[in-house]
Formats: C-alpha cells, structure tokens, sequence
C-alpha cells in the first residue's frame, strides 16, 4: 500500500510541476498525504487547492479531515460545513460534520446533523442510491447517536447536573419543533420506510401519500418527489392497480419536468407500469411498457450496457408467465451475452439473466440446454457462496434431472449424492 501511495503521490507532483495551479493536481497530493498521515503537509496541499477551486467540496472536505487529524476542531467543522454547503446532497460529510460537533460537544447540534442526514437518507431513492464499502449506513449511525445522546443525558442527570440536562433536552427538542416543508417530506418518507420494514404497510401507504401530498407543494420539484410516487405506487400494487397506476404515470411526468424526456430515470418508471400490467394480467401493456424501458436504456447507456441487460431480463417476464418460453429466450441470451462480455463467464451479476433461463430450459424440458446452462450458473454460485452452500441446492437438482433426461446417469448420481450430502448438512443439528 506505502509503495501504491508513493507511486500516485509521484504522478501528482509531476502535475504540479507541469501546472503549478492545477487544483487537482495539489488535490490530489493532499489526499495521498492525509492517507498517509503527513497532515502538515496534507493541510498545505490542500489549502493550495482550496484557495485555486474554492467550489469544489471535495477539496473542503478533505482539509476538514485534515485539521480534524492535527486537533484544529474547529477550523475542521468550519470546512466540513463549507463542504456542506456547497454539495448538500453529500451525506457523508454530513456525517462527518456531526462526528466532528459531537466531539467538541456540541450534543445538539450534533444530533440534528444525524437527524438530517438520516431523513435525507430516507429519500433516496433505492434504484439511484449508490453505496460504497466505506460508507456509513445515515441510519445507523443516527440510532447510534440517539443512544450516546440519551446515555449523556442520563449521566449529567445521575451526577447532580439536572439543570445542564435539561438544557440540552429543550435544544434538541427546538431544533426539531418547527420543521420547514422540505423537512417535513423527509419526515414523512424516513416513517414510510421505517413502516415498511417493519412490514405496517397501512402506515406506509399513508406516509407516502403524505410524501407525495408535501413534495407537489415545493417549487419547484424535486427528486424526493419522484421517490414518493414510486414508492407510493409500491404500496398500491396489488391492494388497488388504479391508484398505483396513477402513482406511477404522475412519477413519469414528474421525471420528464426534472430531467427531460430522455432521462435514463423513465426506464424505471415504465418498469413499474409494466409491473403493474403484468400483475393484472394485462401482458399487451406490460409488454409495451417494458420495451419503453429497454429503449430508454438504450438510447441512454449503449446496447451493449449492464443497464440494457437487466432491463431485457425484466421484459421476459411477460412471456414466462404466459409460459412462452421460445419468445422469452432470445431475450435471455441477449442478457446473458452482454453480461459476458461485460463481466466474464463466472461473474456474479449473471446470476440473475442466467439464473431465469436455465429455469425457462428446466420448465420447458430442453435437458440439452439446461445442463450446460445449470453447470455454468453452478460455477458462479460455488465461487460466490461455496461448494457446500445450501444456494445451490435448487441448481444441483436440475442438474441432475437434465443429466438423467440425457442419458448421462452415472454424472446424474454423482450430481444427486453432493445434494443429497449438502441437504443432511442442512438439516443437521448443531
């Protein structure tokens, strides 16, 4: 790693010297700085590369962890708020700014930093939310502050200071008394997520209704507004199609004002339409709405992109339900050859196109292509989950039957003892 961080820092420098005000050259260099620890020489990088691009957030973001590292608290809060300012939407920092406030603490402010960036959390939307291995979970960690907060409460209490604590209650409670609009919609969508994982489907209806009702009233609109109505529409699927198809056609028009008809994002609102279609056993409509959406995709991202497979693999569950399985094949190669071609034979996001077509052979008793299929998917599902997982139970037992159908009946038995073994190690008791 040192070997990695002296290489990159290297290549940053000779940006410098080529362009002594590049700011992300000095940019650059800071950040391998502070991953190494050189904070005196980070700060004086990045300090370089804030005073040449002072809107770029990143860059405040990385000095703020910089002087936070050398004890400058509040300087570091200072640029972690800067940072904030200028990207709102980045709840990372978000959370570093609350971490920060805590530790000089500043218990309130902290808290409602947590708050805000768990409610904010809330309204992403699930298809657009992008989490790295790094990041932490808005949620958590605002649950985790709620605990620390009510533990110092108590503690001030226990130790005589009742008054101390009685102020910090009254700031948090004031900062949560009056909400503005924006605020409240993040209300209402972290309880219609909240209600949905704890399966109060009543309750999330409504708060989503209320979602939807509080983000048509901000002007101008924005995204939360489309995640109200797809999860709104979510709610309505199989319980009242109308409503969820109206749920759905207002989120394509919403959509269409943010982002223009051309928006990668109409693909999943057709998905929901088609969805919908399919449920009522519409398959016209849901077919015609899947196909927008594959057209969307490729028209936006290539014919050839990960975005164009999924979306074929969605489309062919209009004709697996109606058990059309010659129709739905080309669609499954298709996505099962862009994800090759992508990713490689053994890659794990084929386990979805592959995974439905090796089922569409085993349904339509074609053993001849079931076995290599279902021996290709076992390849992945070994490297993914191991040779002995319970996962590849279903897997090994088409197998097995394509191979018997072939005549090949000493692999068959081969195939049928490693499941039966894993199957005794399933039920075996601990």
């Amino acid at each position: 790693m040192q070997k990695q961080y002296d290489a990159a820092l290297e290549e940053f420098r000779r940006a410098e010297q080529t362009d002594e005000d590049s700011a992300d050259a000095h940019r650059g260099a800071g950040r391998v700085l502070l991953a190494k620890k050189d904070f005196r020489n980070a700060l004086l990088e990045l300090k370089r590369a804030e005073d040449l691009k002072p809107s770029d957030w990143t860059t405040h973001d990385y000095y703020a962890q910089a002087l936070q590292a050398t004890g400058d608290l509040d300087s570091a809060i200072g640029e972690f708020k800067q940072s904030l300012s200028l990207d709102p939407k980045q709840l990372q920092v978000q959370l570093e700014l609350a971490a920060a406030l805590e530790k000089k603490g500043d218990w309130a402010a902290a808290f409602d930093q947590y708050r805000r960036a768990a409610l904010a959390d809330a309204s992403i939307h699930f298809r657009n939310k992008i989490v790295r291995a790094e990041d932490r979970d808005p949620q958590r960690e605002y649950k985790a502050a709620q605990d620390r907060l009510n533990g110092h409460i108590a503690s001030l209490k226990a130790s005589g200071k009742a008054s101390e604590a009685a102020v910090l209650e009254k700031r948090v409670r004031d900062m949560q008394a009056a909400p503005n609009l924006s605020e409240k919609l993040d209300v209402a969508m972290q309880a219609g997520a909240k209600a949905v994982s704890e399966r109060r489907w009543d309750e999330a209806q409504r708060y989503y209704k209320e979602a939807v009702r509080l983000g048509e009233q901000l002007q101008p609109h924005d995204p939360r507004l489309v995640t109200a109505l797809d999860h709104l529409g979510n709610q309505y699927v199989g319980v009242d199609f109308a409503a969820a198809d109206a749920a759905y056609g207002r989120e394509l028009k919403v959509i269409e004002e943010l982002y223009g008809p051309q928006s990668a994002m109409m693909a999943q609102a057709f998905e929901s339409l088609g969805t919908s279609a399919l449920m009522q056993h519409d398959y016209d409509s849901a077919h015609k709405f899947y196909s927008r959406g594959v057209e969307v995709n490729q028209k936006t991202f290539g014919e050839t992109s990960k975005q164009v497979a999924d979306s074929l693999t969605i489309l062919t569950r209009v004709y697996l339900m109606q058990k059309a399985y010659d129709k739905a094949e080309p669609y499954l190669l298709r996505a099962v050859k862009i994800d090759e071609s992508l990713f490689g034979r053994e890659a794990v996001v084929l386990l979805m196109p592959l995974g439905t077509l090796c089922s569409l052979y085993d349904n339509w008793e074609k053993p001849d292509r079931s076995e290599p299929c279902d021996r290709q998917l076992l390849t992945i599902l070994e490297k993914q989950f191991g040779e002995n997982s319970p996962q590849l139970v279903s897997t090994l037992a088409s197998e097995a039957k394509a191979l018997r159908s072939l005549g090949r009946t000493e692999e068959a038995a081969q195939v049928e003892k490693r499941l039966e073994s894993i199957q005794a190690a399933m039920i075996k008791p601990n």
